[in-house]
């Protein structure tokens, strides 16, 4: 979409930006978001859209992404060009902590199933590896850029030496301190440090000579700071250490320094990405917590916005705690126009802000905070809004306008959206009208959307009689001489400009006069559209109240069906659990007897024989169910009648009705009779005249059966082809292998693996020990290299 610079000044979109741009984690994402603009190629608007919803998903599973502030790199780069140039060590620090970053949030887009997430599925490719450069620096240097003792060996030495050296020169310091002969000779009994030399405060009026270096005296001159001949040497050796330690500082930043300089444009690369991924994330974030919608978008599509907000506007509302009023907005494809009238303050430029600022969104790939939307993809957006008149430029208001008016003509072509706020103000109201709908007619010749905003009661009549355009009306509360800000589509609205000055206080006389002043022709087109204005509103009204009915039917039905599946949940969870002890049961009883015999070739023909009665048990039982049919909750609108044939959904039988009252109903079940509960019948089909069966009864929309459904759960849990068993103890691997090999058995499975890994052998000769003891029938091999190697055992399950 192109768009220019003075159209987007309008529309506020650097304002918008800004409040996105508060969602941003990294330096790389605020500039970005600094930067965003309506895109003009199609497939980068979708395909932005589908990014962007597919972070929004992934977020509302997985949480945010491990981003985190880190530096503008942008300045360090730079350094690095300069060959020779090291960087400081919390510069070096800020660089790592970056690729760290990026690294973890690659790591975290890696993990995305690509099915679930097609559109983020390759971003983590987008990250060079720079895992060499992280683990040679990595942990080495701290957060204030200072080297840890293992950045080298020779650096570890050294402070080691430094620290021995340091503990023997406070040591000959100490014992001088608590001498007796430095008592009356010591100011005070401390160690400092002058000139990078440990010192003792000295005394200047000692009666007794302090033998060693002066480095310095008090202010007072009364205390001198002597470093005692006992220690010089040890000093010497001391600071010659610490020379030597800065020079290997030195040497090791120099060594990290050239080798981020050897990965410069990949590192360059991966604050790009980690700043796009940014953006992507904080733009999601934005739309999760406004509760924006993805909009659907096609080149010949209607204008649709449905409780659409003005992100600026309910931002700025939000911080003093009010609402805004939402904007609906219908406008089909047949209809490209859409004159919008009321009075001063009534909303209508908010409106016209909000569609224009809307469509930008949508175009830069933006969700739109709306519940729904529907906008189409075009190729230009000018808007003409607001009072550019300049006494310094000469320019007047009617001039700016026209000026506008002039550039819409010549630049927009379909597809394309010109917004216009009170079109043809400035001047005579007959000539702006005439101006106006000429303009408007231009623009809709050429198949451009127009919206704008009017006064003239002609541009409003004009709006009635062109196809393709529509009124709406921005609604004013004249009781209260309050904007309501709802948009009431297919009429125009008054500038009620009379009606305000009586109520405002101006003498009633005037007003009078003034209203018998008015155009007969135009005093009475406007009462027309009072009265139009005011069906309208009637309109709106039941419409509202058949709203609200049909939300709570909705409801309601919806709390019907939450109750209906929590009962089939229950059941299917009862069901599950029997078959489970049933198995168990008859499992156990065929170990005991298998167990008894001592042929081994018979045992493992009735293990097979046992294997294959139990997967008959399990389909015989569900055969036998009797919850063999649930049904879905019986229609809202449904009422049970005598003679009715009915499903009873408890009891899991057919039955007829016999009498109906309240919430309680009596059915015949065979001889039987029962009374159940209204909200457990199910409706199958009505009897005919004389107590027989209708030979067509209605149809009812059976679910499969309910234990086939738990069956299935049931081999969902317990078919892994490989069972882990790293990090157990024996004896807790070897229960597990027991209950997965009866799970194996019943699936039906031939072949498995157990993974026990190698480590000191004890859990893998245990494993096959276990096999060889306890399963006679079945044979085991280690498994091939690809498989695991010593690590793993694979199992086959004898043939039967």
């Amino acid at each position: 979409m192109r768009v220019d610079r003075e159209s987007l000044d309008r529309l506020e979109w650097g304002e918008l930006t800004t409040i996105v741009a508060r969602r941003m984690r990294t330096p790389m994402g605020r500039r970005r978001a600094g930067r965003l603009a309506p895109l003009e190629a199609t497939d980068q608007v979708l395909a932005v859209q589908r990014r962007v919803e597919a972070m929004r998903l992934r977020q509302a599973r997985f949480g945010s992404l491990p981003l985190a502030e880190v530096t503008d790199p942008g300045p360090l780069l730079e350094m690095l060009q300069v060959e020779g140039r090291s960087l400081q060590g919390e510069e070096i620090y800020a660089m790592t902590r970056l690729l760290i970053v990026g690294r973890e949030v690659a790591g975290a887009l890696r993990q995305l199933d690509p099915e679930d997430y097609p559109a983020l599925s390759g971003e983590w490719a987008r990250f060079p590896d720079l895992e060499a450069v992280i683990g040679a620096i990595e942990g080495r240097i701290g957060s204030t850029g200072e080297l840890e003792d293992h950045a080298s060996p020779e650096l570890a030495r050294l402070r080691e030496e430094i620290r021995a050296l340091g503990d023997r020169l406070t040591s000959v310091l100490e014992k001088l301190i608590q001498a007796e002969w430095t008592a009356p000779v010591l100011r005070d009994r401390y160690i400092t440090v002058r000139n990078d030399r440990y010192v003792l405060p000295v005394r200047t009026d000692t009666p007794r000579r302090f033998h060693g270096i002066v480095h310095g005296s008090s202010a007072t001159e009364k205390t001198l700071f002597v470093e005692p001949m006992e220690t010089v040497e040890i000093n010497n050796r001391l600071v010659a250490l610490k020379e030597e330690e800065a020079r290997e500082i030195e040497r090791i930043l120099a060594r990290f320094t050239a080798l981020l300089r050897s990965r410069r444009e990949d590192i360059a690369v991966t604050a790009e990405v980690l700043g796009e991924i940014d953006l992507l994330a904080g733009i999601a974030a934005w739309a999760e917590d406004t509760g924006a919608c993805r909009p659907e978008m096609d080149p010949g599509c209607g204008l649709v916005l449905e409780q659409a907000r003005h992100p600026l506007l309910e931002d700025s509302l939000a911080g003093r705690g009010e609402t805004l009023v939402p904007l609906d907005l219908d406008l089909p494809r047949e209809l490209r126009g859409l004159v919008i009238s009321g009075p001063n303050a009534g909303g209508k430029t908010v409106a016209l802000k909000t569609v224009g600022l809307l469509a930008l969104m949508a175009h830069a790939g933006m969700p739109l905070p709306a519940r729904r939307a529907r906008i189409p993809l075009l190729g230009a957006l000018m808007a003409d809004i607001g009072d550019e008149q300049s006494l310094e430029g000469g320019v007047s208001t009617f001039s700016s306008h026209v000026r506008n008016l002039a550039r819409m003509l010549e630049d927009l072509e379909a597809p394309a959206l010109a917004l216009i706020d009170e079109i043809g103000t400035g001047t005579d109201p007959a000539e702006g009208a005439a101006l106006g709908t000429a303009v408007l007619d231009r623009l809709l010749s050429r198949g451009v959307h127009v919206v704008a905003t009017t006064h003239h009661l002609a541009v409003k009549t004009w709006a009635y009689r062109r196809d393709g355009v529509t009124n709406a009306a921005c609604e004013f509360d004249e009781r209260s001489l309050r904007p309501t800000y709802r948009l009431v589509p297919g009429v125009a609205g008054s500038s009620i400009g009379l009606t305000m000055a009586a109520q405002l206080g101006l003498d009633p006389e005037v007003v009078e006069e003034a209203r018998r002043r008015l155009d007969p022709s135009g005093a009475e087109a406007a009462r027309a559209l009072e009265n139009v204005q005011a069906l309208a509103g009637r309109l709106a009204a039941r419409e509202a109240e058949i709203t609200r009915r049909r939300r709570e039917l909705d409801e309601q039905a919806r709390a019907e069906r939450e109750k209906w599946e929590k009962r089939e949940e229950a059941r299917r969870r009862e069901w599950s659990r029997r078959l489970d002890e049933l198995a168990r049961s008859y499992r156990k009883q065929a170990r005991e007897m298998i167990a008894r015999l001592e042929d081994a070739r018979e045992r493992r023909r009735l293990e097979r024989e046992q294997a294959r009665r139990e997967r008959e048990l399990r389909r015989r039982f569900e055969e036998d169910s009797r919850v063999a049919r649930s049904v879905e909750p019986a229609p809202a609108a449904w009422e049970p009648a005598p003679g009715e044939k009915i499903w009873v959904v408890s009891l899991g039988r057919e039955g007829v009705v016999r009498d109906c009252s309240g919430h309680r109903a009596e059915v015949q079940l065979g001889q039987a009779r029962f009374t159940v509960s209204r909200s457990d019948l199910r409706p199958l089909g009505s009897e005919a005249p004389g107590g027989e069966p209708s030979p067509d009864p209605a149809p009812v929309r059976r679910r499969p059966r309910l234990a086939s459904a738990v069956q299935a759960e049931l081999s969902e849990k317990v078919v892994p082809l490989e069972l882990h068993l790293l990090g157990f103890r024996v004896d807790e691997a070897l229960s597990a292998l027991d209950k997965y090999l009866d799970d194996v058995a019943l699936a039906g499975y031939r072949e498995v693996r157990i993974v026990h890994g190698m480590g000191t052998g004890r859990l893998r000769q245990a494993v096959r020990k276990h096999l060889d003891r306890h399963y006679p029938s079945l044979s085991w091999r280690q498994a091939s290299a690809r498989q695991g190697g010593a690590g793993a055992t694979v199992v086959r399950m004898e043939e039967e």
